[in-house]
């Protein structure tokens, strides 16, 4: 499996809703980026319930919320024609009543009409996500040739079967290089691209970041003179909103800002490592999850942008080591942490009493999430949602989100315990009331 997979994993959030309770993000739908394969835990999670996807499916009081065609593409519904919008709520309509009818016996059925509808709205001259090899030809027609084009189906296949059959496979690793490698030679940044396609999703727009200031990369979906002035506005919004939360001191470690979608209520937004020392990170936030259908910002959705920074703040080069034989300090898949980072700390107070209960029966590759809710459902008064009890790098972001958004507990359980962790930190106090202040919630 390529690295950046297994870092989006843990990195990756859904995020939505604010909460009056403590556990201001206690209800929210979460996802993990391998959980992207549009099975019934994403691409089918069409609900109005904020419980987790993949365990809302199995609660018989959620119900689906029919599809319209505002709720399916949002704003970019007002760039269809009368003609097109029908043509779209039919799709919509035949996929409605198959989700209705019997989701997991009509599941092939509805991918294929899923499938169909993001092509036809491709042809109506939106940017639907990228679904396979060819989905990416499509962006880029005049840089492949005939034999470019088997290849990339080739390899393609190849990664399918790989990725069923062995997953731990060499072979797979050297394909992903290859694909990787020639999308590359074609001026492109392949393995963004392949990341896309896993994650069935695309970037619209990629910004570099310099002193706090963005500028558009050459490789974006659409140039500069292509991106509308509402488009940029709305892009430039996401900056000025992501600027109030990422403090100066960790805004020099965000290399890339990223504008991207896998459509509405899937992943909302993730931040990756963009070079191995960690001082470097990429923030990617999906504009469809960010505004409303009339195009307006989602308040809420500053919870998402606090969520994804707890992560850059508590996972780059200042809190990390080399690993150290005999040191007990919380190693994850990002590394060792070091003794005093904000992330050892509190998995020293919090987590050694049920690391390895959680190590034994919670699978961070479960794409269903079925193993982390049980053990949520166990020690539900240690975490202050269920996405939290996915591994001590998602509950600390979660408890600093709601450390963030909320007043100060007054209970004692182990999740109230963790949020006035927080408080005993005058530079997370202070950085609490900075973001505060900066989103006028003071």
């Amino acid at each position: 499996m390529k690295k950046w997979l297994c870092i989006l994993m843990t990195l990756s959030i859904m995020l939505t809703g604010c909460q009056d309770e403590i556990a201001a993000t206690e209800n929210n739908t979460l996802e993990i980026i391998e959980k992207q394969e549009k099975d019934s835990s994403n691409k089918l999670s069409n609900l109005n319930s904020n419980e987790e996807a993949a365990n809302a499916f199995e609660e018989e009081e959620y119900e689906l919320e029919p599809w319209t065609v505002e709720l399916y593409i949002g704003m970019d519904a007002d760039e269809l024609s009368e003609e097109q919008i029908v043509m779209v709520q039919e799709y919509l309509d035949q996929i409605n009543s198959l989700e209705q009818e019997d989701m997991d016996l009509n599941e092939d059925e509805i991918f294929e009409l899923y499938d169909s509808l993001d092509q036809l709205l491709s042809e109506f001259g939106l940017c639907m996500p990228l679904t396979s090899m060819a989905s990416v030809v499509s962006l880029y027609p005049d840089l492949f040739t005939e034999n470019d084009l088997e290849k990339l189906d080739e390899l393609e296949q190849i990664i399918l079967e790989l990725n069923e059959s062995d997953p731990e496979s060499e072979q797979l690793e050297t394909t992903y290089d290859e694909l990787i490698s020639l999308l590359d030679d074609k001026g492109l940044y392949g393995e963004d691209l392949v990341n896309q396609v896993e994650m069935q999703s695309i970037d619209l727009a990629v910004f570099n970041v310099v002193d706090g200031k963005i500028s558009l990369r050459k490789d974006s979906v659409k140039s500069k003179t292509e991106i509308t002035e509402k488009e940029m506005k709305d892009y430039e919004m996401l900056w000025h909103q992501t600027k109030k939360i990422v403090p100066k001191s960790h805004m020099e470690m965000l290399k890339l800002f990223v504008i991207n979608t896998d459509g509405r209520d899937n992943v909302l937004a993730y931040v990756n490592q963009e070079n191995d020392e960690l001082t470097k990170w990429r923030m990617v936030l999906d504009i469809k999850d960010a505004l409303d259908s009339d195009g307006k910002y989602i308040k809420e959705y500053n919870e998402t942008i606090v969520h994804e920074f707890a992560h850059i703040m508590t996972l780059n080069a200042t809190q990390m080591q080399e690993p150290v034989e005999d040191d007990d300090t919380y190693v994850g898949d990002e590394g060792a942490t070091t003794k005093s980072s904000y992330l050892n700390q509190f998995y020293q107070k919090f987590w050694t009493d049920i690391y390895e209960e959680h190590q034994n029966n919670v699978d961070q590759l479960d794409e269903t999430g079925d193993s982390a809710y049980a053990f949520y459902e166990k020690y539900e008064n240690h975490f202050v949602s269920d996405y939290a009890a996915t591994n001590p790098e998602e509950d600390i972001a979660e408890t600093f989100s709601v450390f963030v958004f909320t007043d100060k507990p007054a209970g004692s359980e182990i999740k109230d315990q963790k949020i006035l962790f927080m408080y005993g930190d005058d530079s997370l106090v202070k950085l609490r009331q900075d973001i505060r202040y900066n989103l006028n919630l003071e």
